[in-house]
């Protein structure tokens, strides 16, 4: 029965650590609403550093989760669920204050989490030498625009300037397989678990200040640097930072080896969609265009899907497969 009465405050002036309700103990109480403020002088900024997390894994931290935000409750800095330590966390510029809330349900609970403050007028994140990658991960300035994701994100591989030359042939063909079923009375809601990586273009659609995973839409991938989708996923979506493209995936919990990420850098929704709500069920003109920040490179998990040319038409009693992301079960 116990509750959060009232708004806990932390003075980041010295280093200190926040815990949520009873991590000694070992379990967090169920339907808490507990909410702390931290506060350094004006001209500071705050540094979090999560020192251990283990609070309930669900798809976008539906249900428990801890929330960083900065003065504004509309400025978050991070959603965060499950046992994966997060990386360090800034305050946002100009702003000496971040704010935590922590909820549960009356569910599953985990230790819940521990964190450490500190604050200085000139903390960074990353050292002098160092570039700082979306996913605030650091990488070493000299190998930007090298060829290789150092960042996982694709942030030290953008604006590079350099031509994507991959061949324009290969689309289409999965290198891994995949088991094809006909006949089989799985519906598209449900449906059968795929061969891990064998529908290669297929990718999903996340919120980036959510962690480990916020998926909500599926999309595919038609070239290095662009991923098709549905318009009434990303339509109303104001900032394209707020979307992260995740490739060569196949369970949102554990990483396959060819899994990379991608921010979106453009979103263009067809006309008739941009900025409306999806009328009713109809699918017509439902389509848009991601641009990732950075390209990827093809491997035997990341291909990207063909696309018809002009006039294309399907043929009776020709095979077709639907893929996408969701439980086998319901």
């Amino acid at each position: 029965n116990f509750q959060c009465h009232e708004l806990y405050e932390h003075d980041a002036t010295n280093i200190g650590e926040v815990k949520s309700p009873f991590y000694d103990e070992g379990s967090y109480p169920d339907k808490l609403w507990c909410e702390y403020r931290i506060r350094a002088p004006a001209g500071y900024r705050i540094k979090i550093t999560f020192k251990d997390l283990d609070i309930e894994p669900t798809g976008s931290c539906g249900h428990d989760k801890l929330v960083l935000y900065g003065k504004d409750k509309e400025s978050v800095l991070g959603e965060f669920c499950g046992d994966l330590i997060p990386r360090p966390i800034l305050s946002n510029s100009g702003e000496s204050e971040i704010r935590l809330l922590f909820l549960s349900d009356e569910m599953v609970a985990g230790r819940g989490f521990r964190l450490q403050y500190e604050s200085s007028p000139n903390i960074e994140l990353c050292s002098s030498k160092e570039g700082s990658c979306r996913n605030r991960k650091c990488y070493p300035t000299e190998k930007k625009c090298d060829g290789v994701d150092d960042c996982g994100d694709g942030t030290d591989e953008e604006k590079c300037g350099k031509p994507v030359s991959m061949p324009s042939d290969i689309c289409g063909e999965p290198p891994i397989q995949p088991k094809t079923i006909y006949g089989s009375a799985d519906r598209q809601v449900g449906g059968a678990e795929v061969v891990t990586n064998s529908w290669p273009w297929q990718v999903s659609l996340q919120h980036t200040y959510k962690e480990p995973n916020a998926h909500f839409c599926g999309g595919s991938l038609i070239s290095p640097q662009w991923v098709v989708t549905a318009a009434h996923c990303v339509t109303g979506k104001p900032d394209p930072q707020d979307l992260r493209i995740v490739l060569g995936s196949h369970n949102k919990y554990n990483k396959t080896k060819y899994e990379v990420t991608r921010i979106a850098e453009k979103i263009i929704s067809y006309p008739d969609l941009e900025g409306e709500k999806l009328r009713q069920m109809s699918i017509t003109h439902d389509i848009a265009l991601i641009k990732l920040n950075a390209p990827v490179i093809y491997t035997d998990g990341i291909q990207p899907v063909c696309l018809p040319s002009l006039g294309w038409e399907a043929q009776p009693d020709w095979v077709c497969y639907s893929t996408g992301w969701g439980e086998t079960r319901g």
